[in-house]
């Protein structure tokens, strides 16, 4: 009808499945296209414009209503509007009864039961969505890279890649378009990090410089910077195939001797007890990445500590659960990690909201 319609992209922020129905509909704004001035005569090219986008507009709120009543006819066709009204005060005064609950101790709330947890992560975010499906590694649509730098990039369709020598790797995704690449991942013990390039390609094929914060491959040339995500999991190969996903860096992960921790993992901080005896913490939130490079050493099963500025080893931490406190400070104790060398070998971090413990 010559309306300048104006199109744009749909994006899942959750992939949907194949049981889910969807409908993309058009939204026109209820508005007048055409302004008529009392001097001018009117165009009838103009005018049946005008008239064809308020009808357009007119059968979108048609289908909008037609779809409202086939979602709850069954309601509508079943149940009086005094009926409708008597379960929402159903519902209404169940909420008031959990209330009363709460007030009353017999149901516990958020902030109380942070009141007898301590020493936890209360939120690590989700933003790699992996599967591995016949040999093939896939990254979903609606995922959250991040570069070390800082840079971020939401992947909006399916990715999907193959390894075919047998070993263990660490999963890197290209920044410029969010897709695999053979020639960007490497096997674990060749992923290096520290504050100065390799002179040569003997050791390490891939290097976190920590100096300027990108990471950089050894080519034919000698090294050149090339723009990709953290590792983002750790595969395993077997047998000319990915046979496993050892390890998801959602929240925390690690690249030669280099462990990160990722913006919005949020926790609760020991911060010793109220007058009543139960516990009292400081909540935080990491807001941008957070490093730690080993420069060297060996060590098993050491403590790692974190707080909103903070991500560091520790050899001497340990949570005091009589006074509520990490004894080397104002930190939560978010796992441990093993290096050889000063190449990190394993990292072991909490799950969200944990009880007790160390490493509990």
């Amino acid at each position: 009808a010559d309306i300048p319609y104006v199109g744009g992209k749909v994006v899942f922020d959750i992939p949907p499945t194949a049981l889910d129905s969807i409908t993309i509909a058009r939204q026109l704004p209820l508005v007048r296209m055409i302004d008529y001035q009392q001097t001018v005569k009117p165009e009838s090219e103009t005018m049946n414009q005008d008239a064809n986008y308020l009808m357009e507009v007119i059968k979108d709120r048609k289908d909008e209503i037609d779809e409202l009543y086939e979602q709850y006819s069954e309601i509508a066709d079943k149940e009086s509007t005094s009926v409708l009204l008597a379960r929402i005060d159903e519902l209404n005064q169940q909420i008031m009864d959990l209330e009363r609950e709460i007030q009353n101790g017999k149901v516990m709330s958020k902030d109380d039961f942070f009141s007898y947890t301590a020493n936890c992560i209360t939120e690590i975010p989700q933003n790699i969505k992996l599967e591995l499906s016949n040999d093939t590694l896939i990254l979903k649509a609606g995922s959250k890279i991040i570069a070390p730098n800082g840079k971020t990039k939401i992947i909006t369709a399916d990715q999907s890649g193959t390894l075919t020598t047998d070993g263990q790797y660490m999963v890197f995704v290209a920044m410029s378009n969010g897709a695999f690449q053979s020639d960007v991942n490497c096997s674990v013990s060749q992923c290096g990090s520290g504050d100065l390039l390799p002179t040569d390609g003997a050791v390490y094929k891939r290097f976190l410089n920590i100096t300027d914060n990108k990471i950089y491959r050894w080519t034919s040339s000698g090294w050149r910077e090339w723009e990709v995500s953290l590792p983002i999991a750790i595969v395993t190969v077997s047998d000319g195939a990915i046979s496993s996903i050892d390890q998801v860096f959602n929240g925390f992960g690690y690249i030669g001797g280099t462990i990160f921790a990722l913006p919005g993992i949020s926790g609760l901080i020991p911060n010793g007890r109220n007058d009543d005896g139960t516990l009292k913490n400081r909540k935080f939130t990491v807001s941008s990445i957070l490093t730690q490079t080993l420069m060297g050493g060996n060590f098993s099963e050491r403590n790692i500590i974190l707080n909103s500025t903070t991500l560091a080893f520790s050899a001497s931490a340990a949570y005091d659960a009589t006074n509520n406190i990490v004894t080397v400070g104002t930190y939560i104790m978010i796992g441990f990690g093993s290096a050889v060398n000063g190449t990190i070998t394993n990292l072991t971090t909490k799950s969200v909201v944990c009880f007790g413990n160390t490493n509990s």
